[in-house]
């Protein structure tokens, strides 16, 4: 189903077929033979090794404590005047 993060997971028509509803997946079943299974394992690879995963979360995380500290700046800031 094309709903959610599967975009983010499948490159439609290359490693997957987006579909929306039951009929859409039963007409795609007729193309999974274009799919390359090689295709699919390299972006997988690429896109969510352990090493990317630990990247984009350290990342969220980052920025996350960022604003987070920068508010509390401001609360402070504000609070003194």
């Amino acid at each position: 189903m094309d709903l959610g993060s599967c975009r983010e997971v499948i490159a439609d028509g290359v490693t997957g077929l987006l579909v929306n509803g039951v009929n859409e997946a039963v007409r795609a079943l007729e193309r999974i033979g274009e799919i390359d299974p090689r295709l699919c394992r390299g972006r997988v690879e690429q896109c969510f090794s352990l090493e990317t995963m630990v990247e984009a979360y350290e990342r969220v995380y980052a920025k996350i404590f960022d604003t987070e500290a920068k508010r509390h700046d401001e609360a402070r800031y504000c609070s003194a005047l």
